[in-house]
This record gives C-alpha cells, sequence and structure tokens, in this order.
C-alpha cells in the first residue's frame, strides 16, 4: 500500500463522521501516517456530511482527498456528487437502503442495506417494553 484515498458522504446522523474517526484511528494503530478531515452542514442532523481518510505508508503532504480510492456513500446525493471523483477501478460502496440509483462506471460496487439493518437491530434491541 502506497496511500489510499477515502471518503464516507451522506446525510449528517448517519454515523459519517464517526465511521471516518473509527477508519483513522484503525490505520493509526495499524502504523499507518493518516490524515482524516470532516465537513457537515450547520444543522445536526439531515444535511450533507462528508468524512475523508488518507492512509499512507510514507508521509502525506495534502491532507484531503483528490481522487477517491474508496466511496461509501450513503445518500443519493452523495452518489450523484462525488462520483466524478472516482479513480478508475476504484471500490464504490453504497448504502442500497437509500441509494436506487448506481451509475454505470468502471469501480467495484458493493450495494449493502446498511440503514436497513441499523433500524432492525436497534428495532430488536431498543425498542424492547
Amino acid at each position: 500500500m502506497k496511500k489510499i484515498e477515502i471518503r464516507i458522504s451522506g446525510f449528517g446522523g448517519q454515523g459519517v463522521v464517526l465511521a471516518g474517526q473509527v477508519l483513522g484511528r484503525a490505520a493509526v494503530y495499524d502504523g499507518k501516517n493518516v490524515v482524516q478531515t470532516q465537513s457537515y452542514g450547520a444543522e445536526a442532523r439531515g444535511s450533507a456530511a462528508k468524512s475523508e481518510v488518507l492512509i499512507s505508508d510514507d508521509g502525506i503532504g495534502f491532507p484531503m482527498v483528490r481522487k477517491c480510492d474508496i466511496l461509501v456513500a450513503m445518500s443519493q446525493e452523495a452518489v450523484e456528487k462525488n462520483v466524478k471523483n472516482l479513480k478508475e477501478d476504484c471500490v464504490l460502496l453504497v448504502d442500497s437502503s437509500v441509494v436506487e440509483k448506481v451509475p454505470k462506471i468502471k469501480a467495484r460496487i458493493f450495494r449493502v442495506p446498511a440503514t436497513e439493518v441499523a433500524a432492525k437491530h436497534l428495532e430488536k434491541n431498543f425498542m424492547r417494553t
């Protein structure tokens, strides 16, 4: 591994920022150089949110993702806004509970029903009477 550029994008409240922080910390524990940045709207939930993680064996000169090796898209808006920033033959992971249209691109595409799984887990474990 030389350098991997990862963007996690979606809406506030989906864990986008937390996911980037956890991923970045895990890479540090693995002995890698890491930069993690985040941005989100003024609203606590529902506005656009983004977390970027750069992981490298060497130093990191520029602290932002230029072209994604990995894009995690937790909303349709996230796919549409970020698909232009993908490297060829990248990995695109989409929340299939929310994302309906995935453009035809040269990427390894994984569809995971993350929101659906989370809702079922929460209902099962926290909604008991």
